[in-house]
């Protein structure tokens, strides 16, 4: 939420995330982790059209390998749900990834639109496999979605295939 609000301020989302880490997020929330050559943000708490672009952005912006994003539903959105999916998919699509993994409503948004760079699935069980194949293992990996999504279900995945430990970045 710390980035949502830093984006509409106008500040980069640079400066943005070295001032969130600086206070200490809090578990699932802008975490960065190292699993093996893998650079993976978790951000698995909360997930609003908002807080998702600005955590696109913020992927977009890093330096490393290859960027790939990998979006679960946001959930409470009511009516509106589809298209701020499909909103937020779009922006994502806008930038420099890799590759993007949409799960959920974010699979559903991306139903008719043709890009090799979208992966989909129904939930992240189905999606990891896919993404595995995937990943070089030197990628940054954003994992962003509501909480109700367990998208962090992922990680022990991803330290099992890339790396033995899970070491949280200062």
């Amino acid at each position: 939420l710390a980035l949502a609000v830093a984006e509409r301020l106008g500040v980069p989302a640079g400066a943005a995330a070295e001032g969130v880490s600086a206070v200490g997020a809090g578990a699932m929330r802008g975490e960065v982790r190292r699993v093996g050559d893998l650079t993976v943000l978790v951000d698995c708490y909360n997930a609003n059209p908002p807080s998702v672009r600005a955590a696109l952005d913020l992927l977009a912006e890093r330096t490393g390998g290859k960027k790939v994003a990998v979006l679960g539903s946001m959930l409470e959105l009511g009516a509106s749900s589809a298209a701020l999916h499909a909103e937020v998919l779009l922006h994502a699509l806008s930038l420099r990834l890799g590759l993007v993994v949409a799960i959920g409503a974010f699979a559903d948004a991306a139903s008719g639109i043709r890009d090799d760079r979208i992966v989909t699935a129904t939930d992240w069980k189905s999606a990891y496999p896919t993404l595995r194949d995937r990943l070089a293992g030197d990628e940054v990996v954003l994992l962003k979605a509501s909480r109700g999504v367990a998208l962090e279900g992922m990680l022990p995945l991803l330290a099992a295939d890339f790396g033995a430990a899970l070491v949280e970045e200062a």
